[in-house]
Order: C-alpha cells, then sequence, then structure tokens
C-alpha cells in the first residue's frame, strides 16, 4: 500500500469512520475513496484537496512530504 493509503487508512480508523463515510465526507465517490485507499487511484490535484480539507491535514502528509 502506497503513502496515499496508508494515511487515508490510520486518519479513517482514528476517527472510527468507515469507507462510506469518509468517501461521502470527502464529497467522493465510495469507489474512488476505496481505490485511493488501496492504491489503485491516480492523484487528481482537486480529489487531493477535497481528502486533506475533511481529515483537516495538508496534501504534503496525505503525500508523506512530511
Amino acid at each position: 500500500m502506497e503513502i496515499l493509503g496508508k494515511r487515508l487508512k490510520e486518519l479513517r480508523t482514528a476517527r472510527g469512520l468507515s469507507q462510506a463515510e469518509a468517501a461521502r465526507g470527502a464529497g467522493l465517490t465510495l469507489q474512488a475513496y476505496i481505490r485511493f485507499e488501496r492504491g489503485l487511484r491516480k492523484r487528481g490535484l482537486e480529489e487531493l484537496i477535497k481528502l486533506a480539507r475533511f481529515f483537516e491535514v495538508n496534501v504534503n502528509y496525505l503525500l508523506g512530504i512530511c
């Protein structure tokens, strides 16, 4: 699992959320969210921003830059 997927799963489980709840909160489809968490989806800037805002972290953290 790549760093983005690992970080998303950690953030989601720390908040006690299902994948469906995280997807809904970030404004993504469930399928898109699952693919991000499994490392199967290419990163789009808009989607990364949505995820970062939802989880209240910055994009650099999600990408493992910091």
